[in-house]
């Protein structure tokens, strides 16, 4: 890599071509090779030698909040988020990272305006919509909580993530007894199991 990168020194913007996508190899390529604290360091060079490329960006976000095992990271996702959405709000990917950032540090409120944003411009993933209803759910709006829960069940009927907190909201809200939504995950279950 270094050899390639010195090769090009007259051209400063080949250099930074060869020295940005070399990087993004070395990122992919910790991360398949499932060493995340060092795909970390890569993320981290490449965002702050390019902090406008978004995939990177929002692939670092997602890799700090899974590897955060002790639940103190998130605001550093947070921040690279916020950071990139004051020059460019309306990217996809970033946003869905952000709203996560804010889900997982417990900012409900903006976790919930962040995926609004992406409702409104039809990005209806099962992720988005779960991500919504428990926004919801422990914001204590469990009307609301169940609506999106269902959006995300029927994106994703097989996911007992989505059916377990659909039952439990709904239980909440005492329109179904806990046992009798038992009994339907089961009777659904083995439906799935017979097809």
């Amino acid at each position: 890599m270094s050899q390639l990168i010195a090769h090009f020194t007259h051209n400063g913007n080949l250099v930074v071509l060869c020295y940005h996508d070399a990087f993004k190899e070395l990122y992919y390529a910790y991360g398949a090779m499932e060493n995340p604290s060092t795909q970390e360091i890569y993320g981290y060079a490449l965002i702050r030698r390019f902090p406008m490329d978004s995939k990177i960006l929002a692939s670092l976000m997602h890799l700090i909040i899974d590897n955060d095992k002790y639940g103190t990271r998130q605001i550093l996702a947070v921040e690279f988020g916020e950071k990139y959405y004051k020059k460019d709000s309306d990217n996809v990917e970033v946003n869905r990272a952000l709203a996560q950032a804010y889900f997982f540090s417990q900012k409900y409120d903006k976790s919930l305006n962040i995926y609004h944003k992406l409702l409104q411009e039809k990005d209806t993933t099962f992720s988005g919509l779960y991500y919504t209803g428990l926004c919801y759910e422990y914001l204590h709006n469990l009307d609301s909580a169940k609506v999106y829960l269902q959006k995300a069940v029927n994106i994703s009927p097989k996911s007992p993530v989505g059916m377990y907190r659909l039952g439990m909201v709904e239980s909440m809200l005492h329109s179904i007894s806990w046992s009798e939504y038992l009994e339907i995950g089961i009777c659904h279950s083995s439906i799935s199991r017979v097809r």
